[in-house]
Protein backbone atom coordinates (compact mmCIF):
# COMPACT_ATOMS: atom_id res chain seq x y z
CA UNK A 1 0.00 0.00 0.00
CA UNK A 2 1.45 3.69 -0.84
CA UNK A 3 0.38 6.22 0.85
CA UNK A 4 -0.04 9.70 -0.30
CA UNK A 5 0.65 12.76 2.37
CA UNK A 6 0.54 16.32 1.11
CA UNK A 7 2.82 18.42 2.19
CA UNK A 8 3.68 22.61 1.74
CA UNK A 9 6.90 22.43 0.43
CA UNK A 10 9.50 20.50 -1.23
CA UNK A 11 12.01 19.61 1.60
CA UNK A 12 11.87 15.95 1.75
CA UNK A 13 11.17 14.18 4.74
CA UNK A 14 11.55 17.70 6.37
CA UNK A 15 9.00 18.94 4.42
CA UNK A 16 5.73 20.36 6.40
CA UNK A 17 2.34 18.26 5.88
CA UNK A 18 -0.42 20.22 4.87
CA UNK A 19 -3.91 20.30 6.14
CA UNK A 20 -5.49 20.36 2.86
CA UNK A 21 -5.12 17.76 0.57
CA UNK A 22 -7.12 18.57 -2.61
CA UNK A 23 -5.19 21.63 -2.55
CA UNK A 24 -1.70 20.28 -1.29
CA UNK A 25 0.98 21.94 -3.20
CA UNK A 26 3.15 18.84 -3.15
CA UNK A 27 2.70 14.89 -1.90
CA UNK A 28 5.44 12.96 -0.45
CA UNK A 29 4.91 8.74 -1.55
CA UNK A 30 5.70 6.64 1.26
CA UNK A 31 5.39 3.08 0.35
CA UNK A 32 4.00 0.90 3.28
CA UNK A 33 5.61 -2.54 1.72
CA UNK A 34 9.00 -1.49 1.51
CA UNK A 35 9.04 0.76 4.42
CA UNK A 36 10.38 3.37 2.37
CA UNK A 37 9.93 6.92 0.60
CA UNK A 38 8.91 5.76 -2.66
CA UNK A 39 9.10 9.22 -4.37
CA UNK A 40 9.80 12.29 -2.24
CA UNK A 41 8.03 14.95 -4.32
CA UNK A 42 4.97 15.44 -7.00
CA UNK A 43 4.01 18.74 -7.76
CA UNK A 44 0.24 19.11 -7.75
CA UNK A 45 -1.48 21.51 -11.03
CA UNK A 46 -4.23 22.32 -8.47
CA UNK A 47 -2.16 23.71 -5.83
CA UNK A 48 -3.52 26.89 -4.30
CA UNK A 49 -6.28 27.28 -6.80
Amino acid sequence: MKLFIPVENNDGLNSKLDARFGRAGYFLIYDMEKQAVESFIITSPWRRC
